[in-house]
């Protein structure tokens, strides 16, 4: 049995397709400098969000959580995911940093108000994993739901797979920044490290390859193993934070026994140690071309992450990256925990005739 792939979605601070966004990554553009002090914020247009969200839930939701249906309903229709019973038996587990922090900000902020008025419509949101709930509830998905974190999603849904407790899981991360975030993250030291700030969902439709076959979808990428492994010194201070000596045994269990791969997708600022351990990676391993989308979208913590994964299996199933890939090897870091995470994507067996 093998894990396929066979749709994605997103809904980014970066406007713009995963083919569009990965051939800025790997055509170099790159997200300017600010001014010292200052590190730009670039929002997800809320505009972006309502043709996906069914309207009769849109005032119930919080903004994390229409951006994260968002992302959801564009991964169920690229899957070809629209048949009430198919939906049904499909689950979701996704990653965040920050979860629904910033509608917890925003209740205390109410309730230490002269006028102390909380709304029962955004209060649920307060749940660590109220994105993900409202999803399901927005589209009917009644498996497995989980939110993790960090960047365990792809490792944990690749065992739900295996072991049959699932068929089908919808399978990323999702984070906003809000001016809480931005304050809290200019104390620890960010903006030395960080050019830009984003925030965004991304997801990848995971099947094992029997439930893709038996409704006639074709994968679009194949997910051969995922790993995460925690940073050993981690500390939250801007440059220690990207360390990311987790990534090398990351890396060791995803490639044990594997082909080396022909694209590398990475995580790391440059100038950091994480960085530099990536680009030794790919010198040491001989890819033929690495990337670090970082550099055009700005830090999207755990969307940053899932994107990565999207734009592995855009790559594979057909984006302009120059020669097409058989396999890619894609990075995650959570720079809010120390936690460094990578993937193996690798092109899909045809189902024979």
């Amino acid at each position: 049995m093998s894990v396929v792939v066979t749709g994605y979605g997103l809904c980014t601070s970066l406007p713009g397709t995963a083919t569009e966004i990965l051939e800025a990554a790997f055509g170099g553009t790159a997200a300017q400098r600010a001014a010292e002090g200052a590190t730009p914020v670039r929002r997800v247009d809320d505009a972006q969000t309502l043709p996906w969200v069914p309207r009769r839930l849109l005032r119930k939701m919080d903004r994390v959580s229409r951006i994260t249906t968002a992302a959801v309903a564009q991964g169920l229709r690229h899957a070809g995911l629209d048949a009430p019973d198919l939906v049904e038996d499909t689950g979701l587990v996704l990653d965040t940093s920050f979860g629904s922090a910033g509608v917890v900000s925003k209740v205390v902020a109410d309730v230490l108000s002269d006028d102390p008025i909380i709304s029962p419509l955004l209060f649920p949101n307060v749940v660590a994993n109220a994105a993900a709930g409202q999803a399901a509830i927005s589209f009917g998905l009644r498996g497995p739901s989980s939110v993790l974190g960090g960047l365990g999603s792809l490792m944990y849904a690749l065992d739900l797979l295996r072991a049959g407790r699932a068929e089908r899981l919808i399978v990323g991360g999702f984070d906003e920044m809000t001016e809480v975030y931005e304050h809290a993250l200019d104390a620890t030291g960010f903006p030395r490290v960080v050019r830009a700030l984003g925030e965004g969902a991304a997801v990848v439709v995971l099947e094992t390859d029997k439930a893709a076959w038996q409704r006639g979808a074709d994968p679009l990428a194949e997910l051969v193993e995922a790993s995460t492994a925690s940073d050993i010194e981690f500390e939250l201070d801007g440059m220690s934070a990207y360390a990311g000596d987790g990534i090398t045994r990351a890396l060791e269990v995803v490639l044990r026994g594997q082909s080396l791969p022909d694209l590398f997708i990475g995580s790391g600022w440059p100038e950091t140690l994480l960085r530099h351990s990536e680009e030794g990676f790919v010198r040491r391993s001989l890819v033929s071309k690495g990337a670090w989308p970082k550099d055009t979208t700005g830090e999207m913590f755990a969307c940053s992450s899932a994107l990565n994964s999207v734009l592995a299996v855009s790559a594979l199933s057909g984006a302009d990256v120059g020669t097409r890939p058989r396999a890619v090897v894609v990075t995650g870091h959570d720079s809010t925990r120390g936690q460094s995470a990578a993937a193996l994507f690798r092109a899909p067996m045809r189902r024979s005739a």
